[in-house]
């Protein structure tokens, strides 16, 4: 927020120079000093060009929202401030961006972001004015070209440019050699180029005619400096932070603007902002305009596969359910059972009715509330929360009004998990404990595994509940039982296990606005999972004595019943004795009976709720069911309309572009892309292959009923064909190959587990040093061993194509297996030794899928680790890698040299005409010519690309979007319009 955006980590020039914060008295904008003589070696035009090169590699990561309507309002304000701005030839461009940060920034060329999180905090137009003429500020000053034309300068010897190509082509050298250099810079350059922007941006605004304290405004409450603004006293004893001194800086420039500066004419009404505010927060997701060239046909697959529901909820008058996958929420009436209306909702933690029955209410993890009324089906409440420090964990009362983060704390080299209580139609604090709970290291260590292992429900530090009537809120440090659970943790089960103590407990009065004392017996079972029995009970378990576990008066921690349970979580149904336990020996869900201490209902879907005497459930098939929970009854089934693709988990298409296979974890299918329709509805699968003779082969994964085996789908006659059982953690499947993987190890042989990364159907095997192994691979159809290969001390990464039937190793080029074949080949050892240093370097052999047959060999220099290599394919004369750049990088296998490269992460190439397809998160699509490195094509889906691959011989591509449809475009008419 508020500082010029460029991806390198650059330090900044040094200055030794004091700036008054004066304005001129002739209503010219202020003048420039801080950076006046800094050797800027770009001219405008070459700046924008810079720009560009920079907006095509981070805007991966963006989802631009292209309404025009929004984007109209930015730029009515951005005209306004640019004519009192010195004159330019940069062409400003404005553009709201969805990503989590309160947040604005400028990059070269004049480029401005403004963040969709930012329009929610901001209060008025003059605040936006404001934010929006700060960031103008870098950008007059351009600020971004001078701090790179240092880096140039120091990493690359550069000191001019010529046209476009030239440089995005020292751009990208940049980002090969960024680590091989420190640049250096003062402390205070950040600090001057703000304030230099603050100046410039509070006389635009000012003249231009907002009210200048409505960024003051702004940035006291972004900063939390509660309208500070320090002293020469305290500047002087080293107490006024950065922020205040800042502060104190913008008040006194807007007290000396010249009021005969400000421009005539009324700015926009505070109608004008709410309305277009509420429309930019309201956008659920982001669409983009369909602009697809040579179109052959476009298919919606019919029907779409689905996610599995994992979420479902009786209101508390049992009157509506709500059923949640991972993109939408689908509310339903009980009485009759049918389908009322749907909320997109892809990146929603579960949701909620409110106490009084009325509404839904659901949150994201960065903060977005939405509060939906069931009457109308329409949203009444919006709200994009604002807290300074991004919450590792949060939780929403039942009526969307009390938003609860956990932060992390650094203090002292300590770290500590704070706690903040917010009204969310406000953005105010209601409650605030710091230093509310201090993890030791295997505690946050811990924390971090289960979330990067992405376990359901097990990635949380603290168990949460609000009471049933929305009064209490209640938080307990904890240290799942679950836990025992992950691979890592065998052994750990009691030690592992900390009492609660005094620390990381948390009950709140949200009506008296006070902490509550909450007895000590309660305080263990709050650190275990829990839920709100009624509005003064808790039913819970003990983490170390299990016959402790039953129900306790709250807040009192007196125990009023005993029983035993062991649990990952605990819910309470709204109506009924029962209380819901996840998972159970048998089952990921049951319902237990509180009154005859029994389970009366196991259920192979975790997602269940009960209502009385009812129940409601996922059937196998998709459908929704709603049944008797007394006797077996059903009361009413319904299916649910269609929604986007949640995850994938694999993916396949036949070489003719003819059918397409998906799975997810739950449930997989394959259809027609000549009708659209769905041929095939079967179990999930891990992998799929496609025969010439009309067959799919497919790993399906199993599960507790079924073994994994080989199924095989047969096209012709439309039936699925059991296989033989593949053995469960020893081989994969790639295409028309399984592979397995054997180590070897002081003469025995251990089976080791190969886990998997999916993009347009690779795996990739992980490094070891410790074993060697043999690498095998079989025919899928009859398991004949083809080939093997045994990797001595260093297993390399293993991106496989199953289209272009090559498999590319990846080494580091120090690594023991690396040197083990340079040993056998003089060439490659001259080559690796020609590297010079070679930290961060790369080594890519390139082999035949059914031979093993060495293809090619290809050397990546990383500039001391500038860049990392992320994925790697190879096709024809072609190897394609990905890099942590977000580039696409193209070497010919031929002569090792590098051909062309471009900047986004998802691609498909094409060997037949030389050709390369690159897409990115916002639905772009770019197709180049690899030789030239020519754009032929520029293409934009209205929802992100889920995959893309050409065909068999080059003449189609196949574009799947996450709204499931189909597109099959000529290559052969690519750029000849």
């Amino acid at each position: 927020m508020f500082r010029s955006f460029i991806r390198l980590a650059l330090p900044a020039l040094v200055f030794f120079c004091f700036v008054s914060a004066q304005f001129p008295q002739d209503c010219k904008t202020p003048e420039i000093v801080f950076n006046r003589d800094t050797g800027n070696i770009f001219t405008e035009e070459q700046e924008m060009h810079l720009g560009d090169a920079i907006a095509e590699q981070v805007q991966r990561d963006f989802r631009i929202l292209s309404d025009r309507e929004i984007s109209a309002y930015l730029e009515k304000i951005g005209d306004r401030l640019i004519r009192h701005l010195p004159p330019t030839s940069l062409k400003f461009r404005f553009a709201v961006v969805d990503i989590p940060d309160v947040n604005a920034f400028a990059m070269p060329g004049g480029r401005i972001f403004v963040t969709r999180k930012l329009i929610a905090f901001v209060r008025s137009e003059d605040e936006l004015a404001g934010i929006l003429a700060h960031e103008l500020g870098h950008g007059i000053v351009r600020h971004g070209a001078q701090d790179l034309s240092k880096v140039f300068k120091e990493v690359l010897k550069v000191d001019s440019f010529g046209d476009r190509a030239d440089v995005f082509a020292k751009y990208n050298e940049l980002l090969d050699k960024q680590n091989t250099k420190r640049v250096r810079t003062s402390r205070s350059h950040e600090g001057d180029q703000q304030l230099e922007a603050d100046r410039i941006g509070v006389f635009a605004m000012t003249a231009a005619g907002y009210n200048p304290d409505a960024f003051t405004s702004a940035f006291d409450r972004l900063f939390e400096t509660e309208g500070k603004t320090g002293s020469w006293f305290s500047d002087l004893f080293g107490s006024t932070t950065p922020e205040q001194k800042r502060l104190r800086e913008i008040t006194d420039a807007v007290k000396l603007m010249p009021r005969d500066c400000i421009e005539r004419g009324s700015v926009g009404t505070a109608d004008d902002f709410a309305d277009w505010q509420t429309a930019v927060i309201a956008i659920s997701t982001v669409s983009g305009e369909e602009n697809v060239s040579h179109l052959v046909r476009k298919k919606s697959l019919a029907p779409r596969l689905r996610d599995q529901i994992r979420h479902l909820k009786f209101s508390p008058d049992g009157k509506h359910v709500l059923a949640q996958d991972e993109s939408s929420v689908f509310v339903l009436q009980t009485s009759p059972f049918k389908y009322l209306f749907s909320i997109d909702a892809p990146e929603a933690l579960d949701a909620t009715f409110s106490p009084d029955s009325t509404k839904i209410v659901l949150s994201t993890e960065n903060l977005r509330v939405e509060r939906w009324d069931i009457a109308s089906g329409e949203p009444e409440m919006i709200r994009e929360v604002y807290n300074r420090q991004e919450c590792i964990q949060s939780a929403l009362s039942d009526d969307g009004r009390t938003l609860v983060c956990f932060y992390r704390n650094v203090n002292r080299g300590q770290l500590f998990i704070d706690v903040k209580l917010i009204d969310v139609e406000s953005n105010s604090v209601i409650f605030e404990h710091e230093k509310f709970f201090r993890p030791d290291p295997f505690d946050y260590i811990f924390f971090q595994l289960l979330n990067a292992a992405d376990i359901a429900g097990n990635g949380e530090m603290f168990q949460t509940a609000f009471s049933p009537n929305g009064r209490y809120f209640v938080a307990g440090r904890v240290f799942k039982n679950a836990y025992r659970g992950f691979s890592l943790t065998a052994g750990i089960r009691g030690s592992a296990v900390v009492r609660a103590g005094k620390t990381g407990i948390l009950g709140f009065d949200l009506v008296a606005k006070e902490e509550i004392k909450i007895g000590s017996d309660l305080r263990d079972i709050i650190s275990s999972p829990f839920a709100f029995h009624s509005n003064d009970l808790i039913i819970g378990q003990d983490s170390e004595d299990g016959e402790k576990s039953g129900i306790y008066e709250f807040p009192s921690g007196k125990q009023v019943e005993r029983f035993e349970l062991l649990a990952d979580s605990l819910t309470k149904p709204y109506l009924g004795n029962y209380v819901l336990v996840r998972p159970i020996k048998v089952a990921p869900v049951g319902v237990y009976d509180l009154s005859a201490k029994k389970f009366v209902i196991a259920n192979n879907n975790s997602a269940l709720d009960v209502y009385g005497n009812m129940f409601v459930s996922e059937n196998k098939d998709g459908e929704l069911g709603l049944f008797r929970l007394d006797r077996d009854e059903t009361i009413g089934t319904i299916e649910l309309p269609e929604s986007r693709f949640g995850g994938i988990r694999a993916l396949d298409v036949s070489p003719d572009l003819n059918f397409l296979a998906v799975s997810n974890r739950e449930r997989g299918a394959v259809w027609s892309l000549f009708s659209g329709d769905r041929m095939f509805y079967v179990p999930p699968f891990s992998s799929a292959y496609f025969d010439k003779t009309g067959k799919i082969y497919a790993d399906f994964t199993g599960s507790k009923e079924s073994a994994r085996q080989l199924g095989v789908m047969d096209i012709p006659s439309k039936q699925l064909q059991p296989g033989r059982a593949i053995p469960q953690r020893t081989a994969t499947q790639h295409g028309e190959y399984l592979v397995t993987l054997d180590a070897e190890k002081s003469g025995s042989t251990t089976r080791v587990d190969v886990p998997t990364d999916i993009r347009s159907g690779t795996r990739i095997y992980s490094e070891r040093v410790d074993l060697d192994r043999i690498f095998q691979v079989r025919d899928v159809k009859s398991n004949d061993v083809i080939w093997e290969r045994t990797f001595e001390k260093t297993m390399p990464r293993a991106y496989f194509s199953a289209l272009n039937d090559t498999i590319s190793f990846v080494w580091s080029v120090n690594s023991d297996g690396a040197k083990e074949i340079f040993k056998e080949d003089k060439a490659l050892k001259d080559k690796a030794d020609s590297l010079g240093d070679k930290d961060g370097d790369y080594f890519i052999q390139i082999v035949e899928s059914a031979t093993g047959k060495v293809l090619g060999n290809v050397f990546i220099e990383s500039g001391e680790g500038s860049f990392r290599v992320l994925e790697a394919e190879a096709s024809g004369d072609y190897l394609a890698i990905a890099d942590s750049e977000n580039r696409i990088h193209i070497y010919s296998l031929s002569t090792g040299e590098l051909a062309s490269r471009y900047f986004g992460r998802n691609f498909a190439l094409n060997k037949e005409n030389g050709t390369v397809a690159v897409g990115n998160n916002s639905g772009g699509l770019a197709v180049y010519e690899i030789a030239t490195g020519r754009t032929l094509e520029r293409m934009s889906f209205t929802s992100p690309i889920a995959y893309a691959q050409y065909g068999k011989y080059g003449k189609k591509l196949l574009v799947l979007t996450a709204d499931q449809d189909v597109f099959i475009l000529d290559c052969t008419k690519f750029g000849t319009e």
